[in-house]
C-alpha cells in the first residue's frame, strides 16, 4: 500500500510553495524572412518531417504543436516576433528551426521605445527637419510600464507608403540622437535594432538564451549575383544587405556550430525555382529531411524523455495526485495576495479550529468572492494546528460526484495522519464513506479541516451518491467549510452549524484585486485607469468585468470599457476576427473540464468550411490561437491536468454565457460535441492526399493507446463525454463505455470509483438501457471484487452479461467478446475468476423515479418523446389544463405549454418528436410544436369531451375520439377531417391501430369494440360479448391480439382476425385504467390504483405486480421506444420500470405439464420448423440461428394436432383439436388467415402446388382449398377418407386409409 508519513502532507502556508510543473507539450516554431524564399524546404517539414515528428510526441507521451510563422503571418514582422520569441521563452520544451539563406529582409520598427529613447529621437527628427508628424501619430504613451514607454500603433504600420516614412523618420532621428550621445551609448545592440531586419533581431534575442533551444539552417547560392531589375524571393539585391546577412550566418556558425545545418547550393541560373524541381534539388529535400528528422528528434527526445505512465499503486495515491490539483490551484488563488475585505475579522473567527467545530456554510451571489474568502481562510489555519485538505467541485475530472469527491477527501486524510485506509478502499458509495469519515477523524491525533468550494455543484448520482435525509451533526474532531450559491439548494451532507454571508464586493476592494492582478505580472494601473473601472462593479459580473478590463488595458495599454463581457468579446473579435474568435470559444465553451491548446487548434484546422472562412487555407493559426486565448486572459482558467494545460472558462456562471452568444442552437452544440468527439477517436484524418507540392496538415494522433501499451489519457478523459453530448449514443457505447480496453483503462488509471462516476453522468443526461445494465447489473455488484484485484473486471464483465447474453444488444455481447479476446492475451499474473461472475446478475425493477413539484394529483396522463429522454405530462388539478415537460434523467423541467381551458385527456407525440398532439375535456384537439409553448392548430371538430387520440406510424394522420360518440380521421397537415367514424352509440374511449394503419379499433361506454376498415370507415368486425362500458384497449405490436378491460373490472384477451375471446385475464385489484403491450407480444401491463399487473398474454398467467404505493389510479402507461423501459405515472409520482424481455418460446414444459408438444413441421428450404403443442400454441424457429423467433396462440385450450409448410415455406398453416386452421405469414408470425372448414379434429394438411390445400379430420372429412382464398368456401369435399392421408405437392395422387376395408 501506497503510504507516507505525517511529514508527506501536501499543504500551502505562506512559507510554502511547490514545485512548479510543466505541460508535455513542446512547439516547434519554423522562422524566416517569408513563405516564398524557403518554400521547398517548408514542405520538407510539413510533409517528411512533421508527420515523424507527431508520432514521436504520441508514442513518447507529448503534444507537438507545431507552428510555421512565415505560412501564418507571411512577411515577418518585429511584432511577430516577439511573439514568437515570447511562447518559445516561456515553453522550456519548445524548440526553434530558423532559415536563413541570401537575402536579410526589410528593415522595420520597434514596437516599443523609452521614453527617453522616444524624446530624443522625436527631438532629433525635429532638428533634421524630418517628418515628425507622422512619428508621433506612429507611437502611444504607455504608462502601465514600471518606466514609462511608447508602444507602436499596429494600425499605423498596415499602409506601406506610411511604413517607409516612419522608418525614415526614425533611422534619421535615431542616428542623430546617438551621435549626439543622448541615447543607447552602453547597449549597441539596442542601437542597432532601428537598422536592423526582424530576422536580424530575432535571431540575436535567440542566440541570448541559455540554452539555445534552436536549430539553424544555412542555405547560400553559391556565384549567382541578383539583377537589380528583377527581384528574386531568393536573392539579395541590396549589396550591404547582402553584407548583413553573411556575417549574421558566419557569426551563428562560430557560436552554435552542432546546431547548425549549413547548405551551399550552386544553381547554374537564377531560376531557383527550376533548380528545386531538378534531380539535384531533390537530392537536398531528401538531404535537409534526414537532418531535420535526426537533429529534431534527438532534441525533442532530451527536452521529452519517453515516459510510459504506470497505472497508480493504490487508490490512495490516485487520491494524492487528484489533491496535488487542487493544491496547485490554491496557489493560483492566493497568488493574488492578502487583500482587506469587510469579512476578515469573521474569517479570523472561523480559523479558530481549537475552538470551532462543525460544518460552515460561506454563502453569497456568482463572483462575490467566496473562493478568495475560502483560500484565504485555508491559508490562515497552520497545518500544525490542523490537517488540512482543499477541494474545488468541478476543477478535475474526479471532481464532480460527492461520491468520488468524498472519497478522494478521505484518502488524503488517511495519507496526512498514516492512518490505515483499508475501510476507505472497500466502500464506494457515499453513504459507507461518510461513516468511514467518522472513524477517520476520530482516529486523527489533530483536528480536520475540510474545505469544499461550489459544495452546491456537487452532483448526487442515484448509483453511489445517494445518502438520503442526513440530519447528523459533524463528528467532533471536524471542522467543514464550505462556500455555496445563495440562490442554490446545498446537500452539506453533514447539519450546517453556522452561515457566513459574503456581501458584494466592494469598489475599493476590487480596485486592490486589479492592482495586486497588475503587480503580479510587473505592470501598474494608473489612478486614471483605476477611477473608469471603478462603476463597472454595478453589474452582477462586475468582479470579471473589472478583471478583464484591466487586463486589456494592460495588454494594449487601453480600453473602451464598455459592454461588460459582451463588449469585451466583441473587441477581440474585432481585433482577431469573428469567426477565430468564435471557433476557438465555442469549443472551449462546450468541453467539460477545458481543452489543451493543440486540442483546440487540431479542432479548428480540421474544420475546411471554418478554415475557407478565415481566409486560412491550411491550418489555424497558432499564433492566432494564442493571441485569442491572451486576449480572454481572466475569462478562461488555466489547470494543468494529466500533465496537460487545460483551458476553460474561469466561472461556472461563464459557461452559459458563452454558450449563448456562441453556441446558439442545440444543433450547433451537438455538432461541436461531434467535432470534438471525432477529434478524440482519432477520426479527422483526411485520406486523401494531398499532392507533393501542397502543404497539409493532419491532427495530432489520438489513438487509444501507444504501442508500448500505456492509455492516451485525453482520449480516456474526454471521447465518452462529447460522444454523450454529442447524441451519438451508438458511437459513445462503441467507443468509449461499452469497449472493453477503454473501460479497462479508465479503471486501471483513474480507478473504478471515476468509472462509475462517467456512468453516473450518462444517467443524469440520458436513460439509456445498456448503459444501465453494464454499471447497475455488472460493475456495481463487482465492486467488492474490483476494490480487491482491478485486474478481474474482464472476468466480472463475461461472466455476468453471459447469462443474459441472448437478450443483450450487440453492443454488450460486443464487450463481452472483447473481454474474452483481452483474457486470451493477458500474461501479467495468474487470472483468478471469483464464484460471483457465475451468479446471475441482480434484477432491478424500478429504473429510477421522481416525485413532480407543486404538483396535486389527479388522472394524470403522459407521454413519451426524443427518444424516450422526455415526458409530456399532464393531470396537476392546480392547473389540469396545463402540459409540462420533464427531462427524465435529470429530473428537470423543460417546458411548460398552455392553452387547454380543461383537463387533459390524452397526450401523444409523433414518430420523429417534432410535434405532439393533446386533447382536452373543453373539446378541442391542439396540435404543438416542442420548440414553441403556444399551439400550431386548435381544432374543434368534436362536439363533447375529445376522450384521447392517435397518430398513424407515418405521422400523416391523427384519430380522435371523443364523448359525442364518434371517431374522427384528421389530416395532420390541415387539421381537416378526411373519415369519421359513427357506429358507436356510447362515447368512444379508447383507440388502437394496426402495424400497417389499415385498421382502426374503437372502444366505447356501449359495450362494444368494433375494427374499421380505415380506408372506407366501414366497420368490418365487432367484438362483443362485454358485460361493462370499456374503459381502455391495448393492441400487441404483431397485430395478433386485441386487450380490453372494462368498467367492471374485466380483462379479457380477443383474437384480432376473428374477433372471438381467447381467454380472460385474471387476478388483478380493481378497475384497469391503462393498458400497454410490450414489444416482445408477449407481455401485457394492465394499471389499477397503484399498482401494475404484468401478464403473459399468450398463457394468462400473471407475471409481475409493480407496486407504486401511491394511492392514486394510475391512468397512463408508456412504453418505451427501445422496449426496455415502462414509464407511469401515479399521483406526483414518475416511475421508470425496468421492462425483462421474456422469450415466451421457452415455454417451461415443467411447470406446465399440458405444454408438450403435438405436432412439428420442417420448412421446404430446411431454414424454419414450426411446432404446436397441447395448449393451442403454435411457435416458429429459426433453425440457423436456432432461435424461437415468433408465438401465437390458435386457441387456448384446444391442442395443435398437425401443422405444414407451404410449398414455397413462406406460411405455416396449423390444425387443432377443435376444427380450426390457422394460417400464419412464417416470416413474421403475422395472422393472415382463419378458417373453419371442419368441426372435428383435424389430423392432416397437405400443401400443393399453386396455392392449394388439402386437409383431413378425425371423421372422415377431406377438403380442398385455396390458400388465399376470399371465403371459407372449399374446391372440393369428400368423405369416408380416414386420416392420416399423403398427397404429393403435384395433387396428382393420394394416398390414404379407407374406411371401407382396414387393410385397404
Amino acid at each position: 500500500m501506497f503510504r507516507g508519513g505525517k511529514g508527506s502532507q501536501m499543504s500551502t502556508d505562506n512559507n510554502k510553495t511547490s514545485e512548479k510543473r510543466l505541460p508535455y507539450v513542446s512547439t516547434v516554431f519554423v522562422v524566416g524572412n517569408d513563405a516564398e524564399e524557403f518554400n521547398i524546404e517548408r514542405r520538407t517539414l510539413w510533409q517528411d518531417v512533421l508527420p515523424d515528428l507527431q508520432n514521436m510526441g504520441f508514442q513518447s507521451n507529448f503534444d507537438l504543436e507545431f507552428c510555421d510563422v512565415a505560412l501564418e503571418n507571411g512577411e515577418l514582422s518585429n511584432a511577430v516576433a516577439e511573439h514568437v520569441l515570447k511562447m518559445w521563452k516561456e515553453n522550456p520544451r519548445s524548440w526553434m528551426v530558423i532559415l536563413l539563406g541570401n537575402r536579410y529582409g526589410n528593415v522595420s520598427v520597434p514596437t516599443s521605445l523609452r521614453k527617453e529613447e522616444y524624446e530624443s529621437i522625436r527631438s532629433s527628427i525635429f532638428e533634421e527637419n524630418g517628418n515628425v508628424r507622422v512619428f508621433e501619430k506612429a507611437y502611444t504613451i504607455n504608462r502601465n510600464t514600471p518606466v514609462e514607454e511608447y508602444r507602436l500603433i499596429p494600425s499605423a504600420i498596415k499602409d506601406k507608403k506610411q511604413l517607409a516614412e516612419i522608418i525614415k523618420a526614425l533611422q534619421t532621428g535615431a542616428k542623430a540622437a546617438h551621435e549626439e550621445g543622448a541615447i543607447n551609448q552602453v547597449h549597441e545592440q539596442r542601437q542597432n535594432r532601428f537598422f536592423s531586419s526582424p530576422l536580424e533581431s530575432f535571431v540575436r534575442s535567440v542566440l541570448q538564451v541559455s540554452p539555445c533551444r534552436c536549430l539553424f539552417l544555412l542555405r547560400k547560392f553559391d556565384q549567382l549575383v541578383a539583377d537589380p531589375n528583377s527581384p528574386n524571393a531568393f536573392l539579395e539585391i541590396n549589396e550591404q544587405s547582402s553584407r548583413k546577412i553573411e556575417d549574421l550566418k558566419n557569426e551563428i556558425t562560430l557560436k552554435m556550430n552542432d546546431r547548425v545545418m549549413t547548405h551551399v547550393l550552386r544553381p547554374e541560373s537564377t531560376d531557383i525555382n527550376y533548380f528545386f524541381n531538378s534531380r539535384d534539388g531533390d537530392k537536398y529535400r531528401e538531404k535537409i529531411a534526414r537532418q531535420f528528422n535526426e537533429k529534431l528528434k534527438n532534441h525533442l527526445a532530451d527536452l521529452n524523455p519517453p515516459l510510459r505512465p504506470e497505472p497508480p499503486r493504490s487508490a490512495i495515491e490516485l487520491a494524492v495526485n487528484e489533491a496535488r490539483t487542487h493544491y496547485e490551484y490554491l496557489e493560483q488563488q492566493l497568488s493574488i495576495g492578502n487583500l482587506k475585505r469587510d469579512y476578515d475579522k469573521r474569517l479570523d473567527e472561523l480559523a479558530g479550529v481549537k475552538v470551532n467545530r462543525g460544518v460552515f456554510l460561506i454563502q453569497g451571489t456568482d463572483l462575490c468572492g467566496k473562493t478568495q474568502a475560502l483560500c484565504r481562510l485555508y491559508n490562515k489555519i497552520s497545518s500544525k494546528d490542523a490537517y488540512k485538505i482543499i477541494f474545488f467541485t468541478n476543477l478535475t475530472y474526479s471532481s464532480n460526484f460527492a461520491h468520488e469527491a468524498w472519497r478522494t477527501i478521505c484518502l488524503n486524510i488517511c495519507e496526512m495522519a498514516n492512518i490505515d485506509a483499508k475501510e476507505v478502499l472497500e466502500h464506494f458509495k457515499l453513504a459507507g464513506i461518510l461513516k468511514c469519515l467518522e472513524q477517520i477523524v476520530q482516529k486523527a491525533d489533530k483536528p480536520v479541516c475540510v474545505f469544499i468550494d461550489d459544495v452546491h455543484l456537487l452532483k448526487f448520482g442515484h448509483l453511489l451518491s445517494q445518502v438520503g435525509r442526513r440530519t447528523e451533526s459533524a463528528p467532533d474532531k471536524l471542522s467543514l467549510f464550505m462556500t455555496s450559491s445563495n440562490v442554490s439548494p446545498v446537500n452539506a451532507v453533514f447539519a450546517v452549524t453556522q452561515t457566513v454571508n459574503v456581501d458584494v464586493i466592494s469598489e475599493n476592494e476590487v480596485v486592490g484585486m486589479v492592482q495586486k492582478m497588475a503587480e503580479n505580472v510587473d505592470r501598474k494601473l494608473t489612478n486614471e485607469q483605476l477611477s473608469t473601472i471603478r462603476p463597472l462593479m454595478t453589474s452582477k459580473e462586475g468582479i470579471l468585468i473589472a478583471k478583464s478590463v484591466a487586463h486589456e488595458i494592460l495588454l494594449n495599454g487601453s480600453s473602451s470599457m464598455k459592454g461588460g463581457i459582451e463588449g469585451r468579446l466583441a473587441r477581440i473579435e474585432k481585433e482577431f476576427g469573428k469567426a477565430a474568435v468564435s471557433n476557438v470559444v465555442k469549443y472551449i465553451a462546450c468541453s467539460s473540464h477545458g481543452l489543451t491548446r493543440l486540442e483546440i487548434h487540431d479542432a479548428i484546422s480540421a474544420d475546411r468550411e471554418a478554415l475557407e472562412e478565415m481566409n486560412m487555407p491550411v491550418v489555424f493559426s497558432l499564433l492566432t490561437l494564442d493571441s485569442i486565448i491572451e486576449a480572454l486572459g481572466p475569462l478562461l482558467r488555466k489547470v494543468l491536468i494529466d500533465d496537460r494545460l487545460c483551458l476553460a472558462p474561469s466561472h461556472s456562471c461563464l459557461y452559459i454565457f458563452l454558450k449563448s452568444r456562441y453556441l446558439v442552437t442545440s444543433l450547433e452544440i451537438r455538432s461541436s460535441h461531434l467535432h470534438l468527439s471525432d477529434l478524440f477517436a482519432d477520426l479527422l484524418v483526411d485520406n486523401e492526399q494531398s499532392p507533393r507540392h501542397e502543404i497539409a496538415y493532419q491532427t495530432f494522433s489520438q489513438g487509444i493507446k501507444r504501442d508500448n501499451g500505456s492509455p492516451n489519457f485525453r482520449r480516456l478523459r474526454l471521447l465518452w463525454y462529447h460522444c454523450l453530448h454529442s447524441g451519438n449514443l451508438d458511437r459513445l457505447k462503441e467507443l468509449s463505455l461499452c469497449h472493453f480496453e477503454y473501460v479497462d483503462f479508465v479503471t486501471r488509471y483513474f480507478g473504478i470509483s471515476h468509472l462509475l462516476s462517467l456512468y453516473e453522468e450518462c444517467a443524469t443526461q440520458i436513460l439509456h438501457h445498456d448503459l444501465q445494465v453494464l454499471s447497475e447489473q455488472v460493475l456495481v455488484p463487482a465492486l467488492v471484487t474490483m476494490a480487491r484485484d482491478s485486474e478481474q473486471l474482464a472476468a466480472e464483465v463475461i461472466g455476468r452479461l453471459r447469462f443474459t447474453r441472448t437478450d443483450n444488444s450487440p453492443f454488450l455481447n460486443n464487450l463481452v467478446d472483447q473481454a474474452m479476446s483481452w483474457v486470451d492475451l493477458y500474461n501479467r499474473q495468474p487470472l483468478l475468476v471469483p464464484l460471483t461472475c457465475w451468479i446471475s446478475p441482480p434484477a432491478t425493477k424500478v429504473c429510477r423515479s421522481f416525485t413532480l413539484k407543486d404538483w396535486k394529483p389527479g388522472n394524470t396522463v403522459l407521454a413519451l418523446f426524443a427518444n424516450h429522454q422526455y415526458i409530456l405530462i399532464s393531470g396537476n388539478q392546480s392547473d389540469p389544463g396545463v402540459i409540462y415537460a420533464y427531462h427524465i434523467a435529470s429530473e428537470q423541467l423543460v417546458g411548460t405549454f398552455k392553452g387547454h381551458t380543461a383537463a387533459v385527456t390524452c397526450l401523444c407525440s409523433s414518430n420523429d418528436s417534432s410535434f405532439f398532439v393533446s386533447t382536452s375535456a373543453d373539446k378541442t384537439v391542439k396540435v404543438w410544436v416542442f420548440s414553441q409553448y403556444e399551439p400550431t392548430m386548435s381544432l374543434t371538430h368534436h362536439t363533447a369531451k375529445v376522450t384521447c387520440a392517435i397518430l398513424t406510424s407515418d405521422d400523416q394522420f391523427m384519430i380522435t375520439a371523443s364523448a359525442d360518440s364518434s371517431a374522427k380521421m384528421i389530416k395532420v397537415e390541415t387539421g381537416d377531417v378526411v373519415r369519421s367514424f359513427n357506429d358507436h352509440t356510447g362515447s368512444v374511449v379508447s383507440l388502437q391501430l394496426t402495424s400497417n394503419n389499415q385498421f382502426l379499433i374503437t372502444g366505447s361506454g356501449d359495450f362494444v369494440v368494433q375494427m374499421w376498415d380505415v380506408t372506407n370507415g366501414k366497420c368490418i368486425s365487432r367484438m362483443g360479448g362485454l358485460m361493462a362500458p370499456v374503459s381502455t384497449l391495448a393492441i400487441t405490436s404483431n397485430d395478433a391480439f386485441v386487450v380490453v378491460a372494462c368498467e367492471d373490472e374485466t380483462l379479457k384477451v380477443f383474437s384480432t382476425v376473428g374477433g372471438q375471446e381467447l381467454h380472460e385475464l385474471m387476478g388483478h385489484e380493481g378497475k384497469v385504467n391503462s393498458l400497454v403491450c410490450a414489444q416482445d407480444d408477449c407481455q401485457l401491463f394492465a394499471a389499477t390504483k397503484s399498482k401494475i399487473f404484468c401478464y403473459d398474454i399468450h398463457n394468462g398467467q400473471m407475471i409481475d405486480v409493480l407496486d407504486i404505493a401511491q394511492p392514486y389510479p394510475i391512468c397512463s402507461l408508456r412504453i418505451s421506444s427501445d422496449n426496455n423501459f415502462l414509464i407511469s405515472p401515479c399521483g406526483p409520482k414518475v416511475t421508470i420500470w425496468n421492462v425483462t424481455k421474456r422469450n415466451h418460446d421457452a415455454h417451461d414444459v415443467h411447470a406446465d405439464k399440458e405444454g408438450f408438444l403435438t405436432a412439428v413441421a420442417l420448412s421446404n428450404d430446411d431454414k424454419y420448423a414450426a411446432c404446436g403443442t397441447n395448449n393451442g400454441i403454435v411457435a416458429l424457429w429459426d433453425l440457423e440461428v436456432c432461435q424461437c423467433v415468433f408465438t401465437t396462440v390458435q386457441n387456448k385450450g384446444d391442442p395443435i394436432t398437425c401443422i405444414r409448410y407451404s410449398i414455397d415455406s413462406q406460411y405455416c398453416i396449423s390444425g387443432n383439436q377443435a376444427g380450426c386452421i390457422l394460417i400464419l405469414d412464417a416470416q413474421n408470425g403475422v395472422v393472415v388467415r382463419e378458417l373453419f372448414m371442419h368441426s372435428s379434429e383435424v389430423l392432416s394438411i397437405m400443401s400443393l402446388v399453386q396455392n392449394k390445400m388439402i386437409s383431413c379430420d378425425i371423421q372422415g372429412k377431406m377438403v380442398i382449398w385455396e390458400l388465399f382464398g376470399d371465403d371459407d368456401t372449399p374446391e372440393m369435399v369428400a368423405t369416408g377418407v380416414k386420416p392420416p392421408i399423403f398427397v404429393p405437392p403435384t395433387g396428382r395422387i393420394m394416398v390414404g386409409h379407407c374406411s371401407l376395408s382396414n387393410k385397404e
